[in-house]
């Protein structure tokens, strides 16, 4: 099934594929390439960079392997000269008989619309030494043009220079360049010449796009590197891990490979990249045999003859590409097919053996073996791009976490099993001490245990105490409201607390908080809130009496404690709510016959001294009920221990709402006590309800 998915996917790349490739030779073939009575020639419009973007310039260039500066000219007829790609295949290298530097012209006619447009000329890919003009102005020089190899200096730097077109129709682009070790670029796949491109500028999408795939290149290689560390320090202090050993090596060299694959990325100098190439197939074949090697490791004490066979066909590989000129990708490709292939047979054969549970590593390989297929262009990728199995970062660095996580795991686990080993063998050998030993522990134990029963008891009888002498002892009547309040500590005491304020001018203020943590500390924290309350309420509105408030207990120190707390202002029929770190309120509306959730997001008092408060406001009429109440209410268990919820409350509202407030008080706590039942009550739970007259 999985293989069907991956064919699937792999199709529908190749019909992508097809499709841009003709859509892209259309276009090219109505904008470049007019061949002249002399001379090819590059079409260059508007149209064409709003079509395509960027325009390679990969075709009309003609070359030749020599030197005269003369031909520079703009009126210099080229035609005579060989037609190549600037790239410098092995089939252009020798058609040109190049002996290291040589000259490439190209004929571009550009449109009236591109004068005085800001254009990019860029460098796509460099391996050489170049000047670079265009008519006669030097426009990029890259390194340093030398005829004699001593004296050349080459760049893989890849910069770009802004430019305009002053006038219409014919221009010649002209590159100076050198490269004096093509026949090893050859042999090891790389590209010995260079790649042009005209798009227009833009400074912001440049920089961008530089910077994050070097960042994303070195975050990916350094986690490589980090994972090689932290199994080789592993190695270090076990070194009886088989399979750790197998991983290191493995990781290890996927690292040196994509540390010299990237090396473009770090590195300027295209010969000192060329003088890793040898590491890099050499880093290649010692990732497929650890890789291998691993897999093997899940079998106990067995190293197959099909390692050997591997081992011998890598080295044959990379004998033929170091010692001669001969190299077909296809094998690299297949080889490291069938490596996988191998591997994942290994995994599967211990997985059906039961012997070792290996579906981490099992799924991973699956995985990084779908993405990698998925990364493909297309199946000719397959074959033609050698390293393709760990030649991207992506899955090369997946896969390693995947191996990585396993390893981890399976240490773990036998540590636990060592320590599980430990404790019997160590329980078995004290056991008549401990009879013994046991006993008198109990006793210690139970007169511990009630001295602090006591304490316990003691402590939580004064909070409680605290708590209740910390509540109003009446409720304020107005002409506006009716006002009924309800508060049961938790057996444990936790830190609810309600208050109200009445001002001279009969401005109502209600508080109702939430002090996070049970007994003394809780009863604390209540006493602080309700001394800021008293003392601010009257000279401050409630965002700025929250602040206050925060600030206060914040100061406090008193390490993670926080209080939630919800005001409101009450202005005749008009509410300002302000809420932090605490439930929704309900509001219900009769002329509407509905139920809403009134909720201000915010941090809880003495989290944040800058917390951006809001506050609301409710207009309520005649009849309207606004409910407000702790999480104690809503997060009530049952011996099925599920948790009364909010749509319960809102059911039952909806079904008292007519009644009076002390009525409506009276129906939710009979809610509570038949919810919970003879389960003990683990939250204070506060209830405080106004209703419009």
């Amino acid at each position: 099934m999985v293989l069907l998915v991956l064919y699937i996917q792999v199709l529908k790349k190749v019909f992508l594929k097809i499709s841009s490739l003709l859509a892209l030779s259309v276009l090219v073939a109505i904008t470049a390439s007019h061949t002249g009575a002399t001379q090819a020639q590059t079409r260059l419009t508007n149209l064409t960079l709003n079509q395509i973007g960027e325009l390679e310039l990969i075709r009309g260039w003609k070359a030749i392997s020599d030197d005269n500066f003369s031909w520079i000219d703009t009126n210099f007829d080229f035609s005579g000269w060989e037609e190549v790609s600037t790239l410098l295949d092995e089939q252009h290298v020798d058609a040109l008989d190049w002996n290291g530097y040589g000259w490439f012209k190209v004929q571009i006619e550009v449109d009236s619309t591109l004068i005085g447009q800001q254009l990019k000329l860029s460098l796509k890919t460099h391996n050489g030494a170049s000047q670079i003009y265009l008519n006669e102005k030097l426009l990029i020089q890259e390194g340093s043009f030398s005829r004699q190899k001593e004296d050349h200096v080459a760049s893989s730097k890849t910069p770009y220079v802004v430019f305009e077109f002053d006038t219409a129709g014919v221009h010649f682009l002209s590159v100076r360049y050198s490269n004096h070790e093509a026949a090893n670029y050859l042999k090891y796949g790389l590209k010995p010449g260079f790649l042009l491109s005209i798009s227009r500028y833009d400074v912001n999408e440049i920089t961008e796009l530089a910077g994050n795939h070097y960042w994303v290149t070195v975050s990916l290689i350094g986690v490589l590197i980090a994972i090689t560390l932290v199994h080789f320090l592993f190695l270090i202090f076990y070194p009886a891990g088989e399979k750790n050993l197998y991983f290191v090596i493995t990781v290890s060299s996927v690292a040196v490979f994509s540390v010299i694959w990237n090396a473009g990325s770090f590195s300027t100098s295209p010969d000192f990249i060329l003088s890793l190439q040898k590491g890099l197939y050499l880093s290649w074949l010692i990732a497929h045999i650890g890789l291998l090697k691993f897999g093997y490791s899940f079998h106990k004490n067995t190293t197959p003859k099909q390692l050997i066979i591997f081992l011998l066909l890598g080295i044959l590989l990379i004998a033929g590409k170091l010692f001669t000129e001969y190299e077909f990708p296809i094998l690299y490709s297949g080889f490291s097919t069938l490596v996988l292939i191998e591997f994942l047979r290994s995994l599967i054969k211990v997985q059906m053996g039961k012997k070792e549970q290996v579906s981490i590593p099992l799924w991973g390989t699956i995985l990084f073996f779908a993405w990698v297929l998925i990364s493909l262009v297309s199946m000719n990728d397959l074959i033609t791009e050698k390293f393709y199995l760990i030649q991207h970062l992506f899955p090369s660095v997946f896969f390693m976490i995947s191996l990585s996580t396993y390893l981890v795991r399976d240490f773990a686990k036998a540590q636990i099993r060592l320590e599980y080993k430990y404790l019997e063998v160590k329980h078995l050998s004290e056991r008549s001490v401990e009879q013994e030993r046991r006993s008198k522990a109990k006793e210690i134990e139970q007169k511990f245990l009630e001295r602090e029963n006591e304490r316990k008891t003691a402590e939580l009888e004064e909070a409680r105490a605290l708590q209740v002498s910390m509540l109003p002892t009446e409720i304020p009547e107005t002409e506006f409201w009716e006002i009924t309040a309800f508060m049961e500590p938790s057996q444990e005491v936790g830190g609810d607390y309600y208050d109200f304020s009445l001002s001279k001018s009969g401005e109502l203020t209600i508080a109702l908080g939430d002090a996070t943590g049970h007994g003394m500390k809780a009863g604390i924290m209540v006493a602080t809130a309700k001394s800021y309350f008293h003392s601010l309420v009257n000279e401050n509105g409630n965002i700025d009496l929250i602040r206050k408030m925060s600030s206060g207990i914040k100061n406090m120190n008193v390490r993670m404690m926080y209080m939630g707390m919800t005001l409101l202002r009450c202005r005749e029929r008009s509410i300002e709510f302000t809420s932090a770190g605490m439930p929704p309120a309900l509001l219900y509306s009769k002329q509407n016959n509905s139920i809403s959730e009134v909720l201000l997001k915010a941090m809880p008092l003495g989290s944040s001294i800058d917390f951006p408060y809001k506050s609301l406001d409710v207009e309520l009429e005649t009849g309207d009920v606004f409910v407000l109440f702790s999480d104690g209410l809503m997060e009530l268990f049952n011996r099925k221990r599920e948790q009364l919820g909010m749509d319960r409350i809102k059911q039952r509202l909806s079904e008292i709402s007519s009644q009076s407030s002390e009525s409506i008080l009276k129906e939710l706590i009979a809610l509570r006590d038949h919810w919970k039942g003879k389960v003990n009550q683990e939250d204070d739970v506060t209830i405080v309800i106004l209703k419009a007259k």
